[in-house]
């Protein structure tokens, strides 16, 4: 799992990108809503330190919560696997 040094270099990493995206991509794809979730979810990480199976549920609930403004079921999928495979180490790039 990341170090608190590496998640919170990645949050101010994803908020000054956020500021630089459009609100929605040329498809459609809600950009800040996926970055939103990603900062929220790497703050509560750090607040809480939570477990692995925390934050499966977690992200569970979160793509829930946002469900309702995803254009579709891919781009939830999206927003939960690149976060949690990102905390996981599993991929460099979130």
């Amino acid at each position: 799992m990341r170090t608190i040094t590496e998640i919170k270099k990645k949050i101010e990493e994803l908020k000054k990108e956020r500021k630089t995206l459009p609100q929605y991509s040329m498809f459609g794809t809600p950009n800040w809503l996926l970055m939103d979730i990603n900062i929220r979810i790497l703050e509560d990480v750090i607040k809480n330190k939570q477990s692995q199976t925390f934050l499966e549920e977690k992200l569970d609930n979160l793509i829930e919560e946002y469900g309702g403004n995803f254009p579709d079921d891919d781009t939830q999928d999206y927003a939960k696997m690149n976060t949690y495979d990102w905390l996981l180490e599993q991929r460099d790039e979130l």
